[in-house]
């Protein structure tokens, strides 16, 4: 038989044991979520690489109509995508090419971010 003392030793050291354990579970619960996350947004940011990538690629024609002083028809269907005219006579014009490499700063955030955890 134990003596009193031993056995409320034991259950002291049992409960700190269980609650370390639940707070180790939900730092790694915390952990797992954010790295989720992380990687869902890495995918994203993959992904909008992959298209900068193909903007890249399609951006590399206008750099062969850099010295053209008149637009063709040809110019036209290589860089323009839509004009339209507003009522209000505003002209909004829709490229073929955007910036896409804006996200790239992001991607080496995330990369480096997701490295030290």
């Amino acid at each position: 038989m134990m003596p009193k003392e031993t056995k409320k030793s034991e259950k002291k050291e049992t409960k700190k044991k269980k609650n370390t354990i639940k707070k180790k579970s939900k730092i790694e619960k915390r952990k797992n979520k954010k790295k989720k996350k992380r990687r869902n947004q890495l995918a994203q940011l993959q992904e909008r690489l992959k298209a900068s990538t193909n903007q890249l690629v399609e951006s590399e024609r206008v750099t062969a109509y850099q010295e053209v002083t008149e637009l063709t028809p040809e110019l036209v269907k290589a860089l323009i995508r839509q004009i339209t005219v507003r009522p209000d006579g505003r002209v909004v014009i829709s490229w073929n090419f955007r910036d896409e490499l804006a996200g790239l700063v992001e991607l080496e955030q995330i990369i480096a971010e997701e490295q030290a955890v």
